[in-house]
């Protein structure tokens, strides 16, 4: 009896020895597989900041190509409206030039008759309505509007002007054609001309636009 008694003492030793061994293996096991897991989780996310890094750098580097893109497209139509204004407004100058010469009662030594002048006008209106409706992309609506209506109050006043300087050659009908010239170019034409001059100075970055001036002024007296 006393034998079997320590033979099974023996072999509950032996189990309780086996399953401690177990449970330190399942223990180490553990711990090294959380370890593997901890580092993979390490090191991925190095890897996917590095990735980051990259990504954020490609994205500026495009941002910055797309920056300099606008900004050359942006010069070249600056540059192209400049241009486009600029030859607008000597055709605008040339056509006003030319109609208040027409209209004028004094013809100064070396300058064409009437006539001629009569012909200089209605070519020079022309020339600026048609340089005004080919590059009307380039020219503000307002704008176009303005001179579209400018370069009709000349035309009528040019082409009225001169059929009464004809009637007056024939010695037909009044003279009033002379002050009715000088009344719709005094009191039409030149607040038009005013108001177109000024808006190309705004455009052109000569004259600030009223707003602007406005806003100046509002934060110089704060």
């Amino acid at each position: 009896m006393a034998e079997w008694i320590s033979a099974a003492k023996e072999l509950g030793l032996q189990g309780t020895i086996v399953v401690c061994f177990f449970l330190v293996l399942g223990w180490l096991l553990r711990t090294l597989f959380q370890h593997g897991l901890s580092a993979d989780r390490e090191r991925h996310k190095a890897e996917l900041a590095k990735e980051l890094e990259a990504f954020k750098g490609q994205l500026q580097q495009t941002f910055e190509m797309q920056r300099m893109e606008h900004e050359v497209r942006f010069r070249h139509i600056h540059e192209r409206t400049v241009k486009v204004l600029s030859g607008n407004y000597r055709r605008f100058l040339a056509a006003f030039t030319a109609v208040v010469a027409f209209v004028d009662p004094l013809d100064f030594p070396g300058e064409p008759r009437k006539e001629g002048k009569g012909e200089l006008a209605a070519q020079k209106i022309a020339e600026a309505n048609r340089y005004l409706l080919t590059y009307r992309l380039y020219v503000p609506t307002g704008l176009f509007m303005k001179m579209w209506d400018f370069y009709a109050l000349l035309s009528k006043t040019g082409g009225e002007f001169q059929l009464g300087y004809q009637r007056q050659m024939r010695g037909e009908g009044q003279m009033d054609h002379w002050t009715t010239a000088k009344q719709e170019l005094e009191s039409k034409a030149a607040p038009l001309f005013e108001q177109i001059h000024k808006e190309c100075q705004i455009l052109l970055g000569i004259e600030q636009a009223p707003q602007q001036t406005a806003a100046i002024r509002k934060r110089s007296d704060t």
